[in-house]
């Protein structure tokens, strides 16, 4: 009842905003009238909109009262290129005619872009709009098109086999991925009948591999060089990067400080795109200091992955990339950088597949040594990623999301998976020409007043 009554005031509300609108318009017969009606018509569609939605709601949840679903999964949480069990459940309380049933594995990418809007004077300004899109990674028929009988039961066991390719679950300030399992029966000529449990995807090693392949991008200006020595560059959430710095000037200059930094960095590319960064772990390795040429310096560090922060991953619209980085610090001048990209997964490390009895190597989602028969207990030690409110697992309940149509990466042959993210910060190149233009119209500005400044003591000076 309570969808009712909210779709009954929505509708309302949308009538009501378009006889306001049909009534500005009629009263003032003039541009700004149009306006209003365009903005009242605006508000009634969406007003309408969320009044049917909410009907829909209301029929879904009545459908959803004559069947009963169950859904179970054998975990929680599955690395990419495992395979999901799962059991479902159907019984039939009363007669319903369905068109299938399917079990599917489903995605949310939720994500914040710019873009520029402009007003009637012309003026533009840059808005930001959150939208979430959700994509089927996967999908299994369980049930053929026919009528469900009172008092029926049918129990189906599907695997779902999660595509190596998928997007670890994660969760970001502009993006998000959210993963769930979700039994549905499409229902002849009404809403579907679903019911959702939410999973956990986490990645592995070989998930982003080849970003820990991309060359380390350098930005001194020729003053120097730096390099950083890892032993690998592919880490879990948790773990500490150690490593060594090495630095070589190839002239003299003067530094604040150098610094290490471990920044994760969102980019969304859609429309006018949106970029946010977080350094989330931060080391000075040396504070005012000089560097004369031809005098090479070697500085180790240690810094730690959160164990809360969300893995590397990239979807359609978005991406999240972790970048090591080394900053010397200068002052009044633009900073010199060493930018080298990080392979940051949260799935079980190669170390953990391994049997805590005989050592003997195990494949990902193994439940046995193939050699001892002991448990692995790997699997049980991960920890699920928060749930996100857009999942729920009750039955009769639909996801809330905002399509737009995919983008499709250009100029690149590798798919959208894997291709690397932009690094971190402002471009040193964008930097520059905003300081060049910012020089050249302080220059603009001030040169007249120093020219004035120069004739008014000139003609001082022969008064």
């Amino acid at each position: 009842m309570e969808q009712i009554i909210r779709g009954l005031l929505w509708t309302l509300a949308g009538i009501l905003a378009l006889v306001a609108g049909i009534a500005a318009f009629s009263y003032l017969e003039s541009f700004a009238g149009v306006i209003l009606l365009l903005w009242s018509l605006g508000f009634a569609v969406m007003f309408v909109k969320r009044g049917l939605r909410a009907f829909v709601e209301y029929w879904r949840s009545r459908l959803s009262e004559k069947v009963e679903l169950t859904l179970e999964t054998d975990k929680n949480a599955y690395v990419t290129g495992e395979t999901i069990g799962v059991t479902a459940g159907i019984v039939g309380r009363e007669e319903l005619d369905i068109e299938e049933g399917r079990v599917e594995l489903v995605y949310a990418n939720r994500y914040v872009y710019k873009y520029r809007s402009s007003d009637s004077h012309g003026h533009s300004s840059y808005r930001t709009r959150e939208v979430t899109e959700e994509k089927v990674a996967t999908g299994v028929r369980i049930l053929e098109k026919g009528t469900l009988l009172a008092g029926s039961y049918s129990r189906h066991e599907p695997v779902l086999n999660v595509p190596s390719s998928a997007p670890p679950s994660s969760d970001g300030e502009i993006t998000s991925v959210s993963w769930e399992i979700r039994l549905t029966l499409a229902v002849r000529g009404a809403p579907d009948v679903m019911l959702k449990r939410p999973a956990t995807i986490l990645s592995s090693p070989q998930s982003y591999a080849n970003w820990a392949e991309t060359p380390p991008e350098l930005d001194s200006s020729g003053m120097c060089e730096m390099e950083f020595a890892l032993p690998s560059r592919s880490f879990r959430v948790g773990e500490r990067v150690e490593g060594t710095l090495l630095l070589n000037p190839l002239d003299d200059f003067e530094a604040r400080s150098l610094r290490i930094e471990l920044a994760r960095c969102e980019n969304v590319s859609r429309s006018s795109g949106n970029v946010l960064e977080a350094v989330e772990a931060s080391v000075a390795v040396e504070e005012r200091a000089w560097f004369r040429s031809g005098t090479s310096r070697e500085y180790p560090f240690a810094l730690e992955v959160p164990p809360g922060a969300g893995p590397c991953l990239k979807t359609e619209q978005s991406s999240v990339g972790w970048w090591l980085r080394a900053v010397v610090d200068r002052e009044l001048t633009l900073d010199y950088g060493l930018n080298v990209l990080l392979n940051v997964y949260n799935g079980p490390s190669p170390a953990a597949l391994r049997c805590p009895k005989c050592g003997t190597g195990t494949e990902v989602g193994a439940r046995f040594c193939t050699d001892c028969g002991k448990a692995i207990p790997w699997q049980e030690s991960l920890v699920p990623a928060p749930q996100d409110a857009r999942f729920g697992a009750s039955a009769g309940r639909t996801m809330t999301v905002a399509t737009s149509p995919p983008r499709q990466e250009s100029g690149s042959g590798e798919p959208a998976s894997l291709a690397t993210p932009p690094p971190p910060g402002a471009d040193r190149s964008q930097r520059k020409a905003t300081l060049i233009v910012l020089a050249a119209v302080a220059a603009l500005v001030l040169i007249p007043f120093v020219l004035f400044a120069l004739v008014f003591l000139y003609v001082l000076a022969l008064a």
